[in-house]
């Protein structure tokens, strides 16, 4: 290894206790500042608008609407028109995939609601 001469280095190697100090005392001031600023960014955070759609309702009315046991709103024609199959086989796909895979399952979401 080289062996540098404390002229060319300077007076790095000199450093005394209170410059020390200084330089540390610097160097957490800056990582501080840093830390504030990526905890704290000085722009403005924007939120989310929350729009209630009314699910539930519009579920229920979308089964009554087709799958009513006492009297559907749409008969099986237009069913099977919208659709482009039966409603006994949407229904037996539906409970199938309900049956078998987690992701089909009615569940809470994040807010607490179904």
């Amino acid at each position: 290894m080289e062996e540098y001469s404390s002229s060319s280095i300077g007076n790095t190697t000199s450093m005394d206790a209170s410059e020390t100090d200084n330089a540390v005392t610097s160097a957490i001031v800056l990582a501080v500042s840093f830390m504030q600023h990526v905890t704290n960014p000085p722009r403005s955070m924007y939120q989310r608008i929350s729009v209630e759609r009314d699910r539930a309702i519009t579920n229920e009315r979308l089964m009554k609407d087709y799958f009513d046991p006492v009297g559907p709103r749409y008969n099986e024609v237009n069913f099977r028109r919208r659709f482009r199959m039966s409603s006994r086989l949407f229904l037996c796909i539906a409970q199938d995939l309900e049956r078998e895979k987690p992701y089909f399952q009615q569940r809470c979401g994040a807010r607490g609601r179904m």
